[in-house]
């Protein structure tokens, strides 16, 4: 693409893999830069001298050459997270609430396993109200179901929900003896990622009211 074609800059969330490039892409274009001011934080730490121009409000639409984008606030992966939808076409850009392999990981304190599957209900809403067309991920391949795939997000994140309270039920309070249970096939470089969710989810469940923490680093189930 012919830098001249770039005019905008839309962060769907601002974690490295996300933000890294964009303040050399927005000197290099004088493209205007859009984020959710709940990702200042991030941008701080990852965006390399990053200035954001406008920020993203619920509802807000963006205009661009030709045609609009339609903004959808997601949050659960990230504070500030958001997915923009075309809505002739129907295509959405995803983020990272969806990906075309594997499920999406959360990392508290900036992630929530809450705010993410009620992020996954409201993308459920907003297709029933009107269907994508196509599901472009941050991640790996579009997805053409994005009904299926939404829906097995939360089925996927629920059952993970209850394997984690079970193990806790069981007397498995350790984190790091619930997390083989958890994932019991996950590979050493996604290990930080697998036990973050699962703190995630120990969050949701503490929260919940279903899991207290016995001391520092056990969880129990009264």
């Amino acid at each position: 693409i012919d830098l001249a074609r770039i005019s905008q800059i839309v962060l769907t969330h601002c974690h490295p893999d996300h933000v890294g490039n964009a303040e050399a892409l927005k000197r290099a274009t004088g493209a205007t830069v859009y984020a959710h001011p709940l990702e200042q934080q991030q941008i701080e730490r990852f965006g390399s001298g990053l200035e954001v121009d406008v920020w993203i409000e619920p509802g807000h639409s963006i205009a661009c050459d030709g045609f609009t984008i339609e903004t959808i606030f997601t949050p659960g992966h990230s504070p500030g997270h958001y997915c923009v939808v075309e809505p002739t076409s129907g295509v959405l850009l995803a983020g990272d609430m969806i990906s075309g392999f594997g499920s999406v990981r959360i990392f508290p304190p900036h992630g929530s396993i809450r705010q993410y599957i009620d992020s996954l209900r409201r993308l459920l809403a907003a297709h029933e109200a009107r269907p994508f067309s196509l599901v472009g991920p941050g991640h790996g391949p579009p997805i053409d179901d994005a009904r299926a795939k939404i829906e097995e997000y939360i089925t996927h994140r629920l059952a993970r929900e209850e394997e984690v309270f079970d193990a806790v039920a069981s007397g498995v309070g350790n984190i790091d003896d619930i997390l083989p249970i958890a994932y019991p096939d996950v590979q050493p470089h996604l290990s930080f990622a697998a036990r973050s969710t699962l703190q995630a989810h120990l969050d949701k469940l503490i929260e919940d009211g279903r899991v207290r923490k016995a001391d520092e680093n056990r969880y129990t189930v009264d």
